[in-house]
């Protein structure tokens, strides 16, 4: 849910809509919609707040703890390949 940033060159390859005109997306080029509405769907917001409803406090916070672990393992495998623009304050936690 929200915007998606792309350079000059490359919006004509976003997706466009059979029927709303989109400013900068060229129709022909444009490998089509990705969805029938055409900004989106209103249902994500409930849908995500359902999920949180359900994990409750504990669950959320295993979810996030798991979510950081894995970032950092894959910021560790990748930062021989990529520069890293961004290294905040070190978090130590245990996964229990």
């Amino acid at each position: 849910m929200g915007p998606i940033g792309v350079k000059k060159h490359l919006a004509p390859f976003l997706p466009s809509h059979p029927v709303i005109d989109i400013d900068g997306v060229n129709r022909s080029e444009s490998f089509g919609s990705c969805s029938a509405a055409p900004w989106g769907s209103a249902s994500i917001l409930p849908i995500s707040w359902g999920y949180i409803k359900m994990m409750g406090g504990k669950g959320l916070k295993k979810a996030t703890q798991v979510a950081i672990l894995n970032a950092n393992y894959m910021m560790k495998r990748l930062e021989k390949h990529y520069q890293i623009n961004y290294l905040g304050d070190e978090v130590n936690f245990l996964i229990t």
